[in-house]
């Protein structure tokens, strides 16, 4: 990519300006305001800064396709020139490679692991031994890796070894300076200066340095200034010097990030030495020996004669006087610790905005400094006392002493000096998918446009299109896996398939469909809840916990409505986005306290089917602003009693009834293989999915279709909604088969779970339009008995009433041999009988058979005609 040329194009076409590390003020096509602002070391993406009224943005790869045309077809090696594309690169960087002719040469470099394609590159290829093998390859195309873009490649060890131009020769008195990679050392030989490459900021070259100690050369350590890079900068200036070298620093003022490359481009491809007073001027305060030493030089620089100051991670505050030329310079200590502007962070949806710093403690016996990161609110930031008290509360024992005069004059130099942009970071304050943002965000991981980012040392996700986001949600409730390496189906589904079955595979392909389910409302309005319901003992908990494991959740199962209050099932609602919320819910009648409780109202949560419906607040202010967050996740109702309730919230709800049915000796010893899987071996399923999110989502589409259509030409199923909800749990199962995520799945496993949820859909039906089909059959085994077999089962003596003891009929039917029935399960269906209306349930009455009273279910006798026809089991 041609870099250079894309920010050339850019201001001729937007007038777009410099602005620290970005380019801004560009006019936008769209609304006409001048928002534009693009990275400058990274002109990726084009976007207008006013994100709620416009938000119009374009790749740059679209809008100059010229550009991007790759260099190895822009500039092909040939037999004539076989180095043609290593020498187009080298310019793209500012370099002459005619200056370079014997330094490099053309490779070339393959990376099987690579996740999407190009998977090979030619590189320029720079040697550091005479025997060629150990050498430094600069990728010319990156390359995707499952981690991180890689954009080059070490051969052989390096530990000792500086790289160097084949006519190094220093001279005494000359400066010969030291810089991390080779690219950076041509930019400083290009502008006339003697250079080596030490390839990595720890890599103290002992071997390479033997040659020239005790020559008089003057070594210039310049390295990158990140944390590291100032680190290693001052102990290799302590290590020339403890040789009794002439060392000293070079670097980048502190808040820019410049290596030098980035200064030979900015200065036309020439540095001049006058550009370097400032880089010296910071090394000399990097390496300062004392307090004192370091506030002379600033007043040496800068003429200020008060200011504050930081030094060994202390804060100070000087005053200078030239009048005493004895102690010239008096020092206050105002900090014990160092306290660091991060970046602005603001939270997307609700506007709430903070301040992130960083505060390391200094190092103590021998120790590395310690460092905090935390946030701080414009409150504590205005006031010395108020910053004071914020410190105390982010490390035990750290202060601040100085005056709020004092904090203002160190903000103002340190860490917002006029004219510089300050880093603002996008935040949403839950997990998983933000529509807002296009990309799911959690605490050490991201993913956006298909590739998996993990978060950097200041806590946020820098994006390629210049886009700094994070999630302010600070319980690591989900860890999500590397694909490559943690999503391996080969561990589990064929173990999950004989545990679980075909019921089993509904539930995973629910879930998965959960990770997609904002995209999928917004292409079908809406998705289903699932209750999973069942004996104590069937295998629910089990289930879930190994789909939480899928997911990056470890030892969870759901959350208890018992235990939870109102105000923290709704937040429980708000946590997760594109992932499912498990509401367990046990006996209902009591809480542990023996007071009723107020169970969770599914009248009430309707609206969620549809991403509608949570609870509103308000904000602390005179206005009559409400707020109203969408339900971004799926819910999931996890209980041992099958929901009962009006017709509008059953339509909602695909049912999988969890009985013993499925249990055996193979599928006890699956379940328990599946129970020992480390969760880091797994949980890479989920990030399989929101990975493929595109195709994922075209396969579900396609599978959709058809699976409705199938639906639809099965007798009976007249329901639309029901058909829906159904046709999304069969559809996803096939995308996930379709497109290799689960790529084990058989075309047995898909037959036998596409039958499973036909039939469930049947049987939703069935209840809709008549009795539960477990009511069903209750009462045509209660016809068989009483006009068939004879026996008596109806204790009534009213001849209006139907009374019928269940423990008594659960007992004719082991006598006559009949199939059993799911008692728990039936006493709850049974209040919803409609064939014979429900009376009053556990009634006592005097028994016609027994003569004695005995609890039952008292019916009205006189038939509504409704619900006759049980469905086959």
């Amino acid at each position: 990519m041609q870099a250079e040329k894309i920010i050339q194009r850019l201001q001729a076409d937007y007038g777009l300006k410099h602005k620290g590390d970005y380019l801004r003020e560009g006019r936008c096509p769209e609304c006409g305001k001048k928002e534009l602002f693009i990275s400058a070391s990274e002109p990726h993406h084009l976007k207008c800064g006013r994100e709620t009224k416009c938000n119009w943005g374009m790749k740059t790869r679209d809008l100059y396709p010229d550009l991007y045309q790759p260099l190895h077809e822009l500039h092909p090696a040939t037999k004539a020139d076989p180095h043609a594309t290593a020498k187009a690169y080298l310019k793209s960087r500012g370099l002459d490679p005619a200056l370079f002719a014997r330094e490099f040469v053309q490779g070339q470099r393959y990376e099987r692991e690579a996740i999407r394609e190009p998977k090979g590159t030619e590189t320029v290829r720079f040697y550091l031994n005479a025997e060629k093998s150990v050498y430094w390859e600069r990728f010319i195309q990156v390359i995707d890796m499952a981690d991180k873009p890689k954009k080059a490649h070490f051969n052989g060890s390096y530990k000792g070894l500086w790289w160097q131009a084949h006519d190094f020769l220093p001279e005494s008195g000359k400066q010969v300076f030291l810089v991390e990679g080779i690219i950076d050392a041509l930019s400083l030989i290009q502008s006339g200066f003697k250079a080596v490459a030490l390839m990595s900021c720890n890599n103290w070259p002992e071997k390479s340095l033997q040659a020239y100690v005790g020559k008089g050369i003057h070594w210039v350590v310049a390295l990158d200034n990140d944390p590291a890079g100032q680190r290693y900068t001052r102990e290799f200036v302590r290590k020339l010097q403890a040789l009794h070298e002439h060392a000293e620093a070079c670097t980048a003022p502190d808040r820019q990030k410049c290596d030098w490359n980035d200064l030979l481009k900015a200065c036309g491809g020439t540095i001049p030495r006058e550009k370097l007073s400032e880089w010296f001027y910071t090394g000399r305060l990097l390496t300062a020996s004392s307090a004192t030493r370091k506030a002379l030089e600033i007043v040496e620089h800068t003429k200020k004669h008060r200011f504050t100051f930081e030094f060994a991670n202390q804060l100070y505050a000087a005053k200078y006087s030239d009048k005493d030329e004895d102690n010239p310079i008096q020092l206050e200590n105002i900090a014990n610790c160092k306290p660091e502007f991060l970046y602005f962070q603001k939270d997307t949806l609700s506007g709430d905005s903070s301040y992130y710093l960083s505060v390391t403690r200094p190092s103590q016996d021998g120790q590395r400094p310690q460092v905090y990161k935390d946030v701080f609110t414009s409150s504590t930031l205005g006031a010395a006392p108020k910053f004071k008290d914020r410190l105390m509360d982010v490390g035990a024992g750290l202060m601040f002493t100085g005056s709020t005069k004092q904090l203002e004059q160190h903000q103002k130099a340190y860490w917002f000096p006029e004219g510089e942009t300050m880093p603002e970071v996008n935040t949403i304050n839950f997990l998983g998918y933000t529509s807002e943002l296009n990309g799911w965000l959690f605490p050490k991981h991201a993913v956006f446009n298909g590739r998996l980012y993990r978060v950097n040392e200041d806590d946020f996700f820098d994006l390629p299109d210049g886009r700094k986001v994070k999630t302010t949600f600070r319980q690591d409730t989900v860890t999500i896996g590397d694909p490559t390496d943690s999503h391996r189906p080969g561990l589990w589904l064929e173990d999950y398939k004989t545990a679980y079955g075909a019921k089993g595979l509904a539930i995973l392909a629910y879930w998965a469909g959960s990770f997609l389910v904002q995209q999928i409302r917004q292409q079908q309005e809406s998705y289903p809840f699932l209750e999973l319901c069942g004996p104590p003992g069937s295998g629910k908990t089990s289930v879930l916990t190994f789909l939480w494991k899928l997911t990056g959740r470890e030892g969870y199962e759901g959350l208890d409505l018992a235990k939870a209050t109102h105000s923290n099932r709704w937040r429980s609602l708000a946590q997760l986005a594109n992932m499912p919320l498990v509401a367990i819910e046990g006996d209902p009648s009591k809480s542990e306290s023996g007071h009723q409780r107020r169970t969770f109202d599914l009248n009430e949560a309707k609206p969620l089917y549809n991403g509608r419906g949570m609870r509103g607040t308000s904000p602390k202010n005179n206005g009559i602003e409400t707020h109203e967050p969408p339900f971004r996740g799926v819910l999931i109702l996890a209980q041992n009693a099958a929901i009962d309730s009006e017709p509008a919230v059953m339509e909602r709800i695909v049912q999988i009834h969890w009985d013993k049915s499925h249990f055996s000796d193979q599928g006890q010893q699956a379940a328990q293989r599946l129970q020992r899987l480390e969760m880091t071996h797994i949980n890479g399923f989920m990030t399989a999915c929101i990975t493929q999110e595109k195709p994922l989502l075209a396969s579900y589409q396609a599978h959709y279709q058809t699976c409705l259509e199938r639906l639809e030409n099965e007798g009976g199923l007249s329901n639309q909604r029901l058909r829906h909800n159904h046709a999304q749990i069969m559809a996803m199962a096939h995308a996930l088969q379709s497109i290799g995520i689960l790529g084990g799945l058989g075309t047995s496993d898909l037959a036998a779970l596409d039958a499973y949820l036909i039939q469930g859909c049947a049987e939703r039906h069935q209840c809709l339009d008549g009795d539960n089909p477990l009511v069903a059959e209750f009462w045509e085994m209660y016809h068989y008995l009483e006009d068939e077999l004879g026996c008596r089962v109806n204790h009534s003596r009213d001849e209006t009433r139907i009374a019928i003891s269940l423990l008594d009929f659960v007992q004719q039917l082991a006598e006559h041999r009949l199939k059993p029935l799911d008692l728990p399960h039936l006493r709850q269906v049974l209040k919803q009988s409609k064939r014979y209306k429900l009376i009053e349930a556990n009634y006592p009455t005097l028994s016609k058979i027994k003569n004695k009273t005995v609890k039952c279910f008292v019916f009205t006798k006189q038939s509504t005609g409704i619900g006759g026809q049980a469905i086959a089991a």
